[in-house]
């Protein structure tokens, strides 16, 4: 870039870079690695408003396999004030049901969500978030239980 050139495209320059750190400061891209969701490249919204269907990144706090605060995105199921009846490694949420497996791909045996056997209301602030995948680490599971407004990052666009 030449002098000359930034001299007659200087509005454009600046326009160009205040887009970029005004895009940054509402939103960032999204990859997931894994297979629990169909989607692989999500644009993130931050601090939106999250319903049941959408899907939204929150920070991590299960421990291994990924570290504290690792961002990971599933599906809202079950919003504050849903109904959530457990029966076993079975939940079911608004008439879908979802199954707990007894261990993960590696082998490890997989402790399902404490929640109390029978009906029982998602709380305030408290979302049951789900994968598609069969395996799909989420709210069926000690390991991320019911995951609190606080630790969500914002919602989830798929792109592809």
């Amino acid at each position: 870039m030449t002098r000359e050139h930034l001299c007659r495209q200087w509005l454009a320059w600046l326009l160009l870079v205040a887009g970029y750190f005004l895009f940054r400061a509402n939103y960032m891209l999204g990859f997931n690695l894994t297979p629990s969701l169909p989607q692989h490249v999500f644009l993130i919204r931050y601090q939106d408003t999250v319903s049941r269907g959408d899907y939204v990144v929150f920070r991590w706090h299960g421990g291994p396999p990924y570290p504290d605060g690792f961002k990971t995105t599933k599906r809202v199921a079950g919003v504050p004030g849903d109904v959530v009846s457990r029966h076993g490694r079975q939940f079911t949420v608004r008439g879908q049901v979802y199954y707990a497996k007894e261990t993960g791909l590696t082998g490890r045996r997989l402790e399902p969500n404490p929640l109390p056997e029978g009906d029982g209301r998602i709380p305030h602030d408290k979302f049951f978030v789900v994968g598609d995948h069969e395996y799909s680490i989420d709210s069926r599971y000690l390991l991320v239980g019911l995951v609190d407004r606080r630790d969500i990052v914002g919602r989830a666009i798929p792109l592809f």
